[in-house]
């Protein structure tokens, strides 16, 4: 925090105690060094992650949807960026945007069995019994598949 304090304009020093409090499990914090950052000028798709991820973390995951559809914005193929969107959707009961989001996830990652598991999860609270089954089938697959390797 000395180091932001003895030069105010060093936007280097805002990302690394963003980075630090970020670690630290300190999300508020860290949110406010990133948002420094933006309003500095210092605008990019990984900052917007970044706040987002820290939100969702706090679990604030209607709070997370903004800022990680900004970081979209700037990377539409961010798979990260994707998962926690597609999971915050989840959580905020909208269904219909989460599978679409980890539709789109699992086009450009087909074997991320984090993505296959969670839409397996909201076809079933969809109601779309032998979609949910197909990806959960997948997530496991995926899983096992990973620990071989």
């Amino acid at each position: 925090n000395k180091v932001v304090k003895a030069d105010p304009k060093d936007l280097f020093s805002y990302w690394l105690l963003g980075q630090a409090y970020d670690y630290l499990l300190l999300a508020e914090q860290a949110a406010v060094m990133y948002k420094k950052l933006i309003v500095m000028g210092t605008i990019n798709g990984l900052i917007y992650q970044k706040i987002g991820i820290l939100n969702y973390n706090i679990e604030q995951y209607k709070k997370a949807l903004v800022p990680l559809k900004q970081s979209l914005n700037y990377d539409s193929l961010n798979v990260k960026t994707l998962y926690y969107l597609g999971v915050c959707y989840g959580n905020v009961n909208d269904i219909k945007k989460g599978i679409k989001t980890f539709q789109k996830l699992l086009s450009l990652e087909p074997n991320h069995a984090e993505a296959c598991y969670s839409l397996g999860i909201m076809y079933s609270y969809s109601g779309d019994e032998a979609n949910s089954t197909k990806y959960l089938e997948l997530a496991k697959k995926y899983k096992k598949d990973k620990k071989k390797t």
